[in-house]
């Protein structure tokens, strides 16, 4: 990663693998949280062509879970010239299993009792990580032992 301040509130972030680069602008709110990034490298596949539009994702509800800093609710956004696409809203919540199972994210096997912190479509109750997370697949997770004095 190649971070570039622009201003007390914004950077530049360039993520480089092999001959692939995207490059992001993060946008920070007086209390430093992440409040947005964009990104003008993830073209939008619009009739079956990939058009350059501008590609967001805007995230809030900052709160603290196990001494980690993390947005409880993110959207997916085209910027498209007739007016924004919001074609995903997102909330991250903890899920448990009642039996192990192995998490379609980050490809973990996680023992009952176990959650992860998840990013699934806002108001799915259908996340259940023993059944493959419902109609979600989870984006990112996040190991978390639920039960009191017990370790990774």
């Amino acid at each position: 990663l190649v971070w570039a301040p622009m201003d007390d509130r914004s950077a530049r972030v360039t993520f480089t693998n092999g001959r692939h680069a995207v490059t992001a602008t993060l946008l920070f709110d007086a209390e430093d949280q992440l409040v947005d990034f964009w990104s003008d490298d993830r073209p939008a596949l619009v009739d079956g062509k990939l058009l350059p539009y501008r590609w967001r994702t805007p995230i809030s509800g900052h709160r603290e879970v196990d001494g980690r800093w993390l947005p409880r609710l993110g959207s997916a956004v085209y910027e498209y010239p007739h007016g924004p696409f919001t074609y995903g809203e997102f909330e991250v919540r903890a899920v448990a299993g009642q039996k192990p199972y192995r998490c379609p994210g980050c490809d973990h096997e996680v023992r009952a009792g176990i959650a992860h912190l998840v990013v699934v479509p806002v108001g799915d109750a259908d996340a259940r990580p023993a059944e493959g997370m419902g109609r979600a697949q989870a984006r990112w997770s996040y190991r978390r032992d639920l039960r009191p004095g017990s370790r990774q």
